[in-house]
Formats: C-alpha cells, structure tokens, sequence
C-alpha cells in the first residue's frame, strides 16, 4: 500500500524471528453478562458503546498474531510482506468497533486529574468510595482495580442500566486495553469517563495503543504483547486470509459479528 513512501535501498530495521507470548483475560463471565440482556438491551449498549461487546466472543488466533508478528517493522509502523506494506487504519477501526468516524481532535490525552480515579469511578458506578478501596492493587507502581469487583458488581446488578455501565468499564480495561491480567488500569477509569461523557473518540487511542505496543515489543523482543488482540486478529485475518464472503469492511451489518460466524 505504501510502496511509494520507501526507497529501493531503504531496508527494514524489524528484527526476525521474534517470540509473542499473549496475555489473555478470562472473558467466561463478562460473555455470560452479554448474552443474557435482551435485544433491546444490547441494542442500547451498542448504541453508546458501539460493537465492543461482539470482541467477548471473538477467537483470538494465536497462530496468526504469531505468524504475522515477525513482518511487524517499528520504522515504519507497518507490516511488511516484502513489497506490500500493511498497518491499520482509523476508517477499518471505526467499522469494526461501530463508531462514527468523526471528533477525531477529541483524543484522549493522559494527564494528570485533579479528581482521583476512585471518585470518578464511584460517581460512574454510583457506588461509595468505601466500597472500592477494598478491591484496588498496586501493580508495577501502578493502581489498579480488580476484574473480581466488576464482576461481582454485574452480578448484583442485573436488568440495571448500571450493569451495563459496568460492563463496558470491564471489556475497555480486559479487552481494549489489557495492561494487567486480572485488573483494570486505573488510567482506563479515567479513559471511560470521558467515553461516558461524550467528550472524546475511543478510536484514536484503541488504534495508537496497539501500533504503540507492535512498536515497544518490536524494538525489545519482549515475550508479551497487549493491546487489544481481538480487532488485531479480526484486521489480520480481513486482509491477509481469503474471507471476502465472510468479512467485509464495506458491509453495513456489523463485521465483528460475520467474523465470529465465519470463524467459529
């Protein structure tokens, strides 16, 4: 796609033969959580949330990311298949996630909070700062929440608008955004609440994380890769595999969806 940008005598700086180890959360719970609502229901997850739900029950092919993984060039931000260049792009994310392509200047960007992630999270979930301090980690210096309190949380709160909530705060830091097997990133709370909100694109830093992390472990040849493996795997298999008849970025239905049929 790109032969154009790269001399003849330009050379790839991605190291070969590199191992890719994938940190996966156990999703059996979040999927039970899912299937249970009602159409109406999901309709209206989907409605504020877009198609993260569907990524629950994609397969993540390990064999593919493994394969694949080795073409990755951190130079270039792209994959290489000698004179064939491919990277994901925000149009192919905006499809499968189901966002509208559009506030694209509203990017979330870290930053320090002047209001803790705790009462942020306890106003999201309309629960005491008590009742949450007993379920937060430190991990790598890092504060973060355990997946056990959120799935406690949806279990006593079915048929609730806040068990929706609370599923959606669940797969942004298991599935989007998995830093911590187990846990949720505190950094996530306050990524959701400005999903909440309205204020910002998921999309930019769903993509930009996982280029961030092909890059971080491209240069290290860490044994790790996080990110969020599902839309990784589904953008794969859409452009490297003969699926045109299953999957297709130009369909109106949902692609996550023909993906998990097309691939069970």
């Amino acid at each position: 796609m790109f032969e154009d940008c790269f001399g003849q005598d330009s050379k790839s700086k991605a190291p070969r033969e590199r191992k890719l180890g994938l940190r996966q959360n156990d999703l059996t719970e979040l999927i039970r959580a899912w299937v249970r609502m009602s159409e109406a229901e999901q309709n209206d997850f989907k409605e504020k949330y877009g198609h993260i739900a569907d990524l629950l029950l994609v397969h993540v092919d390990k064999n593919i990311l493994k394969e694949t993984f080795e073409f990755w060039d951190p130079s270039y931000c792209c994959f290489s298949f000698q004179n064939i260049y491919l990277t994901p792009t925000l149009e192919e994310y905006s499809v499968l996630m189901g966002f509208e392509l559009k506030h694209l200047m509203k990017v979330y960007v870290r930053q320090n909070s002047f209001k803790p992630w705790i009462d942020k999270l306890s106003k999201i979930l309309r629960v005491r700062t008590e009742d949450i301090e007993g379920y937060v980690k430190m991990n790598l210096g890092k504060a973060c929440l355990t997946m056990d309190f959120l799935l406690r949380f949806i279990r006593e709160h079915l048929n609730e608008d806040v068990e929706k909530i609370s599923l959606a705060l669940a797969i942004n830091g298991l599935v989007l955004f998995p830093m911590f097997m187990g846990y949720v990133d505190s950094e996530v709370v306050h990524f959701f609440e400005r999903v909440q909100k309205g204020s910002i694109n998921p999309i930019p830093s769903v993509l930009a994380e996982t280029i961030r992390y092909l890059n971080f472990y491209g240069h290290n040849m860490n044994e790790s890769l996080a990110g969020c493996a599902q839309l990784l795997v589904i953008w794969l298999k859409g452009h490297l595999v003969e699926t045109k008849k299953y999957f297709d970025l130009s369909r109106k239905e949902p692609p996550v969806q023909h993906f998990c049929e097309a691939w069970v």
